[in-house]
């Protein structure tokens, strides 16, 4: 199987296992395509369990006796070539010993010496063959720094710093090979160790993006239970107590929380007051004689009961309500009449205003009010309408009110140009402006003069190389 890696959001590498033999012979599509990141978990685990400092000391151990044996070997192999060298030697004084004339016996001997040659170098050739396949031999500092990488190996693999090269070097070393087989719910993995231990190890199949991201069902449990007393604005605010988050590991919101339940078939509360029987605000008029808006009033007021069904607040109410005998606004009207103070509404139609304007001029200090009804402004009656010159220096900062200020809108009239040329010499620092008023609107001097073509030429200027050097 090839191997690939692909970054998650956090920027985490995660490794992919695909079976493309057949496709890379045949074009054929890959038979499975396994991500790594449970694998190479539960592989690691295998190896760093067997790594433990009992099993190294163990390692050690038997490595020390297979080079003792590897010692006596190489005792035998040189007591063998110590041989083959006596007999070389015995074999060269017997043909250097013949008589020459003696032909017949001279060459035997001296077939007899070569043959003696030839094991002599067989001979030492295997010896230091041997010798360079035992070169390999522990040092007893590199004992050392074994056992004390057996003790932090689990530390030194799980450190950060340490490269993903170095962990798959690691596993080449001590994992002989890993067959793979994944079925709908798990992965089968068949490890092989060098020393011809297998191990099977399964895990838990990776789940798909929309499985990581799908609200679990004790949560949509625990949203269908809430909901028989709960809207879904108290809802969220319950789920977020209780730490409660959605598929993606957020906190629920109202339209969150509306998708789920519209997506999995799941009743809101309104609907499952509306079927136990509970009247809208329409139907609820209907049966008492009034209006919607009286209905509402009268459940503000804690006349008749009502249930919250939304954030917006929407109520259901329960059927068979009687009529409250007097409604409480005309009692409050009637309060407000006798002590001469009147509501926002009521001075604003006096003075042909509209209910903002009241409250702002109050905001300004040109009204007086006083608190009643639960924090509700009062205004007492007969006040007059402000002046425009007055609201125009209360909606000033207290140290310019006495002063001559204008608008940009009128700097522009005085001056004879369009407003948004006032704008455009103050943010080119060609007209200054003294302050601001309550709306943010910029005030000047009105006798301030235009400036000249060639200073606004000049400012676009430097302004445009002041933008290039940013």
């Amino acid at each position: 199987m090839s191997v690939a890696y692909h970054a998650r959001c956090d920027g985490t590498l995660v490794p992919d296992y695909t079976c493309q033999r057949a496709g890379i012979a045949a074009g054929a599509p890959a038979c499975q395509n396994i991500c790594g990141s449970g694998i190479d978990a539960a592989v690691a685990g295998l190896v760093l369990d067997a790594l433990t400092p009992l099993a190294i000391e163990t390692a050690m151990q038997v490595t020390a006796q297979l080079q003792a044996r590897a010692g006596q070997a190489d005792q035998i192999r040189a007591t063998h070539v110590q041989r083959a060298q006596h007999a070389a030697d015995a074999a060269r004084r017997r043909y250097l010993a013949v008589d020459p004339a003696n032909r017949l016996v001279a060459d035997a001997l001296e077939a007899d010496w070569n043959g003696k040659l030839r094991d002599l170098s067989q001979a030492s050739d295997d010896y230091d063959r041997a010798r360079q396949a035992d070169a390999g031999a522990l040092t007893s500092g590199q004992h050392d720094q074994i056992r004390a990488l057996a003790a932090n190996l689990p530390a030194l693999w799980a450190s950060p710093a340490t490269a993903m090269r170095d962990r798959k070097r690691l596993i080449r070393l001590l994992v002989t090979d890993v067959t793979l087989t994944r079925n709908t719910q798990h992965i089968t993995a068949q490890v092989r160790l060098p020393g011809g231990q297998d191990h099977t190890l399964t895990v838990p199949r990776p789940l798909t993006a929309w499985e990581a991201h799908t609200t679990s069902e004790a949560t949509t449990a625990r949203i269908d239970e809430l909901l028989d007393d709960h809207p879904f604005d108290e809802i969220a605010g319950i789920l977020g107590e209780e730490g409660v988050t959605g598929g993606w590991g957020k906190p629920f919101t109202i339209a969150a929380l509306s998708a789920l339940c519209k997506a999995r078939g799941i009743p809101s509360h309104a609907s499952r007051l509306r079927a136990a029987g509970l009247l809208t605000a329409g139907q609820a008029a209907a049966a008492l004689g009034v209006s919607g808006a009286t209905v509402m009033r009268w459940h503000r007021a804690g006349l008749i009961s009502g249930r919250r069904v939304d954030g917006r607040g929407t109520c259901l109410f329960p059927p068979g309500q009687p009529r409250p005998a007097e409604p409480p606004a005309a009692t409050a009207a009637g309060k407000r009449a006798a002590d001469g103070l009147l509501s926002a509404s009521q001075l604003a139609a006096q003075l042909g205003v509209h209910p903002s304007t009241i409250i702002r001029w109050h905001e300004l200090g040109l009204l007086d009010a006083i608190s009643q009804d639960g924090n509700r402004l009062l205004y007492p009656a007969g006040q007059q309408r402000p002046a425009p010159a007055r609201i125009t220096a209360a909606g000033r900062p207290l140290l310019h009110r006495d002063q001559q200020l204008v608008t940009g809108g009128q700097l522009a009239a005085i001056l004879g140009v369009a407003r948004s040329t006032i704008y455009q010499w103050h943010r080119l620092e060609l007209i200054p402006a003294v302050t601001a008023d309550y709306r943010g609107r910029n005030l000047y001097q009105p006798g301030q003069q235009p400036p000249s073509h060639g200073q606004v030429t000049a400012a676009r200027s430097a302004a445009k190389a002041h933008s290039r050097t940013i």
